[in-house]
């Protein structure tokens, strides 16, 4: 199951995606060797923008992507 919300606060736009997958361990796959690039070029968009990313996982229990951006 994936769960997506789009939520207005505090003159900022989050963006929430949540599944029931099979998690990651973030430490891992945000490494600069990890090989995952596309994690790598989540986080320079969401800074290009003047945002935040964060992802939050473990392994059994899926994943949050968090994405918050100014208005």
């Amino acid at each position: 199951m994936v769960n997506v919300e789009l939520l207005v606060e505090d003159e900022r736009l989050t963006l929430l995606i949540a599944d029931d997958g099979a998690g990651f361990l973030v430490e891992e796959a945000e490494g600069a060797d990890s090989g995952h690039l596309g994690l790598t070029l989540m986080h320079e968009r969401a800074q290009q923008g003047g945002g935040t990313l964060i992802l939050t996982s473990e392994t059994g229990t899926g994943t949050v992507v968090r994405l918050q951006l100014p208005i």
